[in-house]
């Protein structure tokens, strides 16, 4: 329906025909949409059995890494792990190291030092549950996760 020409009319004329549906009012501009809360980048750099010595194939992990850290927002979360062999204050040790090497390498890799956090979990949050004194591969790790100012890291 065509809306009428509104000159001349006075404010009852205006009520009556707008309460009659003969004019359309503006409808209201749509809420925004929701925002999206993506998870951060997440990478694992592995390491041989008992040690502080790094998968060779993980020194492109610590080049990707580097990479991603270079916006002005981003940070580095470093979680050092192990699997369940050895005691549990021996694997809290071998995962801080762990956490710290990782650490240093980045730096050395140009890494701004304030742009890292570095902590340790030991054998308490495995990547994969096991028993103890088992063996896995997937334990002996440091999780990197990188927060580039825009996404949610996982709990």
């Amino acid at each position: 329906m065509k809306a009428p020409n509104l000159i001349g009319l006075s404010g009852a004329a205006f009520a009556l025909l707008l309460a009659a549906g003969c004019m359309q009012q503006q409808a209201a501009a749509p809420p925004p949409a929701p925002k999206v809360e993506r998870a951060c980048d997440r990478h694992t750099v592995h390491f041989q059995t008992g040690g502080v010595l790094m998968e060779p194939a993980d020194i492109s992990t610590i080049n990707a890494l580097t990479r991603e850290s270079m916006g002005p927002a981003a940070t580095i979360l470093l979680i050092g792990k192990t699997d369940k062999v050895g005691s549990k204050s021996a694997n809290m040790q071998l995962s801080k190291k762990r956490a710290e090497l990782v650490r240093s390498a980045l730096i050395d890799n140009g890494v701004l030092a304030q742009k890292i956090t570095a902590t340790y979990t030991g054998e308490k949050q495995p990547e994969v549950q096991t028993r103890d004194e088992e063996a896995e591969p997937l334990n002996r790790t440091v999780v990197a996760i990188v927060n580039d100012g825009g996404c949610m890291i996982p709990k």
